[in-house]
């Protein structure tokens, strides 16, 4: 190695690089270059290689001077350097002369960020404590009186301390890397300084991050710092967080297993520490089409944070859909809430009294040093159509069975409900029950379709027309009538294997399988043992499920109720059919699929309701006044009057699964629509529109569903709160525009508004046991000295490029030894 050559920079080498074949765009500015010999003999191979060639060049000498002619000596003299030249450069080519250049390599760990963009960091604290609020003032530009009046939202608070200075001082210590964590990490913002095809260093430059924006259903604290944990390159994680965490895993282990990995967690706390004094209303809730006079609940549940024992004032509004600011009080009442902590349920009872769309919301007066008042009512009222008519409804049965006494009884009561009964069995001398009595069943379009809704309880199909059967179907498909089958094991098998009345399997929303072989099988098996409803908890707050705002309490209502014994061995729920019930004997399986016994769908316009199963008459000990009884079939003939009413609006309508839905909802929309002649729409897609209460609309395509004309769906995902108007307007470009409607209420996650405040201590003991620290909102200065600093310089060295094996240096060896032959020549030397 020469260090001449190890020092020079290339610019002063161009012209020799150039002469030996190499380019100065080819190695990088920012390289050392070195000259080396690959075949540079070792130890006492130099003395031998130098002996070697001190003897050629004392032999050109002797050879030369003792060389007889006319030559002169100073000829002579330079044939005999040409030589010497030649054997030099022959030498120099022996030892294998190159080049090659060295560069300082930055090895930098990975820095995660974690901002939590869950809906908890929208709240705006009002700081109990003096320190706090002084820490939130110092970070927010803000006197401790305004923050405590008008404060900072949280994630406004992590927008100000992650400022450039702070990115600029973590990027020292490695590649940034910042993602926004709720129920999922989103990446923000990822700084490369290496490129990955030829790790060539790229200029340094300050992350510019957008703001933080709080709407995520959930705060999965566990899954954001797992998988940070799971980049082997991590160094430090930092993360901004409430210390919320929504998953169910423990944070503990995680926290170890980041101080085995030498990855400390430098954890940020925002928010007020101190558990707030709060009243909140929440889950909201009201049928979404009652009847004029006929009472309906509107139902919430009021939850309640360090206000224990008080009694505070709650009121029902009503306001006109198109005007909220029209809000009158309906019924004002107190309520004394219990010592501690927790919910209290809330119901009021209202009458109508004028049709129309309106909306309700519950509302508690404030309570002295209220920490957020903005939760006292919700931010998406309860939308209720009412109707100035009633369900026309038809029960038909195959025989006198107590489900069918009970059920009679129940429905010629509710105000809401015109009940027509057909008894099969009946002396045709007698007078059929219900509110409106009928001498025969109704066999024409015209008699049939006047009926919003037809219930059969287990029907003879001996004692059924054919034509009524086929009639049956028009009344779902076209006149969007609704249907409830209830099997019994009387007549189910034949009325469903019969060729005159087996069509009713088209319209049901079950699959059955081979009838004949089921019943077989059915008769054999034993049915003393009562076995409990397999409830779907995804399924119990379904409008016919819905007994309780609580989903858990919901659940174990369900799970309370009497069992069954008999059931139709049914096979499995046909496609976009939603199983609320399913058999809970493990024997009932056909191909890993429980059998169902409750189910909801969808045949043509109208709504079906299989169930497959006796006895729902038991239940009426359940509850005060049969109470879950009443409500489970109330709630089921509701539902099937819903796609009547929606029907019978015009030219279409738009309907969803539910009226209420939480952020981060995916929302499936279902909408029906006909042409100007009142014919099935047959367009591929329609345009519609998703329009917020406040905030700018949101395009929305709605999409034929295949082989049912007319029919369309569409989603999107709720993302904002409050009250939302789905609109499609058909008739786009002629003077006949229509535009159908469909209201929907989006509220806050529940997970996210049960513990509001900031879990201080929870992250001080992960950051302790994790080897990291835990900072307050105004200490965060101090958090990129707390990051460990693992950054490393190493040298890299390219392979030798070879500066002999070119043209360049072939020409020089034919130049000096045809220079010599030419005077060997010219001067009589040959």
């Amino acid at each position: 190695m020469m260090d001449g050559f190890s020092q020079m920079t290339f610019p002063l080498a161009t012209w020799w690089g150039r002469l030996f074949g190499i380019r100065p765009e080819e190695i990088p500015e920012d390289a050392r270059l070195e000259f080396i010999f690959t075949n540079a003999p070792q130890s006492w191979g130099v003395f031998v290689l130098l002996a070697i060639v001190s003897g050629l060049v004392y032999t050109c000498l002797r050879m030369y001077r003792s060389e007889a002619g006319q030559t002169s000596l100073r000829i002579r003299n330079f044939l005999m350097a040409l030589r010497i030249a030649v054997l030099l450069l022959v030498a120099l080519v022996f030892l294998g002369p190159a080049i090659t250049f060295t560069r300082q390599l930055r090895i930098e760990p990975h820095i995660y960020l974690l901002r939590d963009a869950s809906g908890s960091m929208a709240i705006v604290d009002r700081f109990q404590e003096e320190a706090d609020a002084k820490r939130a003032a110092r970070v927010s530009g803000q006197s401790v009186s305004q923050v405590r009046s008008i404060g900072p939202r949280r994630s406004d608070l992590v927008d100000r301390v992650i400022n450039p200075e702070m990115v600029q001082e973590l990027q020292k210590k490695g590649k940034l890397r910042v993602y926004d964590f709720a129920d999922d990490l989103e990446l923000v913002n990822d700084r490369a300084q290496t490129d990955e095809d030829d790790d060539e260093v790229v200029e340094d430059t300050v992350l510019d991050l957008p703001p933080l924006i709080p709407e995520g259903p959930a705060t999965d604290l566990y899954l954001a710092l797992r998988k940070s944990l799971a980049d082997q390159s991590a160094s430090g994680i930092i993360a901004f967080t409430d210390g919320q965490n929504t998953s169910a895993a423990s944070l503990e282990p995680l926290a170890r297993d980041a101080k085995n990995k030498g990855v400390p967690l430098m954890l940020v706390g925002v928010g007020d520490p101190v558990p707030p004094r709060n009243l909140q209303v929440v889950d909201l809730q009201a049928d979404s089409q009652v009847w004029l006079n006929d009472p309906f609940e509107i139902r919430a549940l009021l939850r309640t944070q360090g206000v224990g024992g008080e009694t505070v004032s709650v009121d029902l509004l009503e306001s006109p859909l198109t005007d909220a600011s029209e809000a009158v009080v309906l019924e004002s009442r107190d309520v004394t809430l219990a010592d501690e902590d927790g919910s209290e349920r809330i119901l009021f009872s209202h009458k109508p009294t004028k049709p129309g769309k309106m909306s309700y919301n519950i509302r508690v007066k404030p309570v002295d040093n209220e920490s957020n008042l903005e939760d006292n009512q919700t931010a998406a009222p309860a939308v209720v159509n009412i109707l100035d008519e009633s369900a026309r409804v038809l029960l038909i049965a195959g025989r006198a069975m107590w489900e069918y006494r009970a059920l009679q009884t129940l429905l010629t009561r509710e105000k809401f409900i015109d009940l027509s009964c057909w008894l099969q069995t009946l002396d045709p001398q007698r007078v059929q029950p219900g509110n409106t009595t009928i001498r025969r069943l109704p066999s024409s379009k015209a008699e049939l379709f006047e009926y919003d809704v037809v219930l059969l309880l287990d029907p003879d199909p001996a004692r059924l027309d054919p034509e009524w059967v086929k009639l049956l179907k028009r009344f779902a498909r076209e006149h969007a009538g609704g249907i409830l089958y209830m099997a019994g094991p009387r007549f189910a098998g034949r009325f469903l294997s019969d060729p005159n009345t087996s069509i009713m399997k088209d319209i049901l929303p079950v699959r059955l399988g081979d009838i004949g072989s089921m019943e077989v099988s059915s008769l054999l098996s034993l049915h003393n043992q009562r076995w409990p409803l397999g409830v779907i908890r995804a399924s119990v707050d379904h409008p016919v499920m819905n007994y309780y705002q609580e989903t858990e309490t919901n659940y174990q209502r369900w799970k309370s109720l009497p069992g069954i014994y008999w059931s139709f061995p049914a096979v499995e729920a046909k496609p976009a059919a939603q199983v609320l019930v399913n058999h809970s004997n493990p024997n009932f399986y056909s191909l890993d699929v429980p059998r169902p016994l409750l189910i909801t769908g969808q045949y043509g316009s109208g709504r079906t309701v299989y169930v497959g199963f006796n006895g729902t008459w038991l239940w009426r000990g359940k509850g005060q006044d049969n109470e879950f009884y009443n409500r489970y079939w109330v709630q089921l003939v509701r539902y099937l009057v819903r796609g009547r009413a929606l029907e019978a609006e015009g030219r279409g309508y738009i309907e969803s699964e539910k009226d209420t839905w939480h952020i981060g909802d995916q929302i499936t929309l279902n909408a029906r629509l006909r042409d100007e002649h009142y014919d099935n729409l047959e367009a591929e897609q329609v345009a519609g529109v998703v329009q917020p209460d406040e905030g700018d609309p949101m395009p929305l395509t709605f999409h034929a569903i295949p082989g049912q004309s007319g029919e369309y769906q569409a989603g999107f995902l709720a993302r904002e709160v409050g009250l939302h108007r789905v609109k499609v307007e058909l008739g786009v470009g002629t003077e006949d525009v229509l535009s159908i409607e469909k209201e929907l209420s989006i509220i806050p996650p529940n997970l996210e508004t049960r513990a509001t405040w900031m879990k201080r201590q929870t992250l001080k003991n992960l950051a302790s046991l994790s080897g990291g620290q835990y900072f307050e909102i105004d200490e965060t200065k101090k958090l990129a000295d707390a990051v460990p600093n693992r950054v490393r310089t190493i040298e890299t060295q390219s392979p030798a490029r070879p500066v002999w094996d070119n043209a360049s240096l072939l020409m020089i060896l034919v130049i000096l030894l045809g220079l010599e032959w030419a005077l060997r020549k010219r001067f009589k030397l040959l």
